[in-house]
């Protein structure tokens, strides 16, 4: 139920429906005993009560957030308490902040998510070509994710800032062999090419093979583009 909860959240947020967010958000952190993926209930929690008008929600989801995420110092962990202390605050500090760290991290939705609330905070205070900046980024990615839901958000902020949004095209899936996925999941996971070697009982060169044919039929030319790969 508590997972039911946040996707029922994360979909409303997208949507900009932040009052029915902000609902299911609570359903979703009403146990505080539980984890895991109610953390995540509690980034949606921040974001709903924070563009809902809710400051005293926001603030007391924050505080709950941040004893969670404030011990292990990841840059997830990081761009999270930046990026929900930015939308308590309204601190265009720690929005830059999240995204450098969110950038740094492989919780790529989550950036393109800092992207968009930093565009509309940047339209809120009429700094319309900052805006589009951080919008068209967000839009970007959105549209490579397939999140259609925030796409549309993107859009209709775009729309606000005085771009016209481009026409979404369908990506054509990548078709890999099951050698070529299974070295690709593992070298977007960081592995290096000697462990993946040696998971996969390959040398280093049939690794490296692999690797340029990956790298050629995604069009990319590094193993820090596979990040931003859907396979």
């Amino acid at each position: 139920m508590t997972t039911a909860h946040v996707c029922h959240a994360h979909l409303h947020n997208a949507l900009g429906a932040h009052a029915e967010a902000r609902d299911a958000a609570l359903l979703a952190t009403a146990s505080p005993e539980e984890t895991g993926i109610a953390n995540l209930g509690l980034v949606e929690l921040v974001e709903a009560c924070a563009l809902s008008g809710d400051q005293a929600g926001a603030q007391a989801a924050l505080e709950r957030l941040t004893a969670r995420t404030g011990p292990s110092g990841t840059p997830w962990a990081l761009g999270v308490d930046a990026l929900c202390r930015a939308l308590v605050t309204g601190s265009e500090t720690r929005f830059r902040e999240a995204v450098d760290h969110l950038a740094a991290s492989r919780a790529a939705v989550l950036l393109a998510r800092a992207h968009l609330l930093y565009g509309e905070k940047l339209h809120r205070d009429d700094r319309v070509t900052d805006a589009r900046a951080q919008l068209l980024a967000a839009r970007d990615l959105f549209t490579r994710f397939g999140a259609e839901a925030f796409t549309a958000r993107a859009d209709r902020a775009l729309t606000a800032a005085g771009v016209a949004p481009r026409p979404v095209t369908t990506p054509v899936p990548v078709e890999f062999t099951t050698r070529e996925h299974e070295i690709a999941v593992r070298a977007r996971a960081g592995q290096s090419n000697v462990q993946i070697g040696a998971e996969l009982f390959l040398s280093t060169r049939t690794v490296e093979w692999h690797l340029r044919k990956i790298f050629a039929k995604l069009h990319i030319t590094s193993r820090r583009d596979l990040a931003d790969q859907a396979f």
